[in-house]
């Protein structure tokens, strides 16, 4: 079930224009769409807090973002900004979630960012993250 927000939103230059038509989203000016936005869109907002109030990111939706590969080519990122967060916020422990510690949060938030830093992370710091994160798996897994 896809949901179309009910609402018009506009941001910055019209990257961001949805409208209800006839009960279905639309939007100008983009080529690639999820859910009817584009790649520079969800760029946009991953970088922007301002640009959604009350929504707080989260390591596990962000790194199901990540991991989706370019549609003109499967070796990249769709959305890189999605991956550089997952880099700039994993906890200093090497695993990734909410700040407050709860193992099942972590271990499942930290094994759905690892897909994607192994699938697109080309960087030494992406592979320190990786090797930080299976450490806090081997050392955290137990706790289940």
């Amino acid at each position: 079930m896809q949901f179309d927000p009910p609402f018009s939103v506009t941001a910055g230059t019209g990257l961001l224009q949805h409208k209800m038509l006839n009960g279905v989203a639309t939007e100008q000016n983009s080529r690639e769409k999820i859910n009817g936005f584009s790649a520079s869109d969800i760029a946009m907002l991953l970088k922007n807090p301002v640009m959604r109030p009350g929504i707080a990111p989260t390591a596990y939706d962000t790194a199901w973002l990540a991991a989706i590969s370019a549609e003109n080519d499967p070796t990249s990122p769709m959305f890189p900004a999605a991956l550089q967060w997952l880099i700039d916020n994993q906890i200093e422990d090497g695993s990734w979630g909410g700040k407050i510690q709860y193992e099942h949060d972590r271990i499942l938030c930290t094994l759905a960012a690892l897909v994607p830093l192994k699938l697109f992370g080309r960087s030494e710091i992406a592979d320190l993250s990786i090797h930080a994160g299976i450490r806090y798996l081997w050392q955290h897994g137990h706790l289940l």
